[in-house]
């Protein structure tokens, strides 16, 4: 027969809870105490739920930001920058292009001997 003892206090050394129970005067000495202590697990398992729910806001968080940056993207290559001439002409360029388009429009505009309202 195997009789488990569980305390919850930690001050107590295993020879020292063997000793106070042998000291009782009700102690049968025919039997034989052999007393173990469970080792901790020092990380503790979650529950299910709590994980399951945690991979899901992560995932919706990455979700949110990979649509986010997406449509920086998108918004960025949509970005035009557009010439109006004094005619009325409107040449469009690209946002991502501009820096080497544009000087050369100019050029292009300027040879031709029209001048540029705004841009």
């Amino acid at each position: 027969m195997e009789i488990q003892i569980i305390t919850t206090d930690e001050s107590l050394s295993n020879q020292e809870i063997k000793k106070r129970l042998e000291s009782l005067p009700e102690w049968d000495n025919s039997i034989s105490l052999e007393i173990r202590r469970e080792e901790q697990d020092t990380l503790r398992s979650l529950d299910p739920t709590v994980l399951a729910a945690v991979l899901a806001m992560t995932g919706t968080a990455l979700g949110a930001l990979m649509t986010g940056l997406l449509q920086i993207a998108q918004a960025k290559n949509k970005e035009k920058i557009v010439l109006v001439t004094k005619e009325g002409l409107r040449i469009e360029v690209e946002a991502v292009n501009a820096q080497k388009k544009i000087p050369e429009l100019i050029k292009l505009l300027k040879s031709m001997e029209i001048n540029i309202l705004r841009i």
